[in-house]
């Protein structure tokens, strides 16, 4: 079990928003097609767990996410729930909820969406010079589209 240090609400407030951010960047370079930016977002040494996969460290991550750009899908992440919990000044673990909409990219604007799946992000951050970072994501599926 992780051991929390007492921080002011004010402290604990940055810590959250720090962590926040580099979520909601994470959908927002994956849903634009952009895996270098969202590679940067994890740790040198950071797990990504997806679909039975481990990716290790920001070029994994990049190439793994990049397997679609050019693809024929866009997609859009939907978060609800995300739970920040503060550990310390530096780190942080939470879960969100995240629904994958999909669209044939080809079809004309604005293109029928489907959900595709619903899952839980169970993350952990760590606070560097250069920011807030992944140390770990692991993707839980919970329901999907029925084949």
């Amino acid at each position: 079990m992780t051991t929390t240090t007492k921080l002011s609400p004010a402290q604990e407030a940055e810590v959250r928003a720090g962590c926040q951010r580099v979520a909601l960047d994470y959908s927002f370079y994956a849903d634009n097609a952009r895996p270098d930016d969202l590679g940067k977002l994890f740790l040198d040494d950071a797990e990504f767990h997806l679909f039975g996969q481990v990716h290790v460290g920001p070029a994994a991550v990049a190439k793994a996410m990049g397997a679609n750009v050019g693809g024929s899908i866009v997609t859009v992440h939907a978060v609800s729930n995300h739970r920040i919990d503060v550990v310390s000044e530096t780190e942080a673990n939470s879960t969100a909820y995240v629904t994958v909409f999909v669209a044939d990219k080809s079809a004309p604007a604005p293109a029928a969406i489907t959900p595709f799946i619903v899952g839980a992000y169970h993350d952990s951050y760590r606070k560097t010079a250069d920011g807030w970072r992944f140390a770990k994501r692991a993707f839980e599926p919970i329901v999907t589209k029925a084949a």
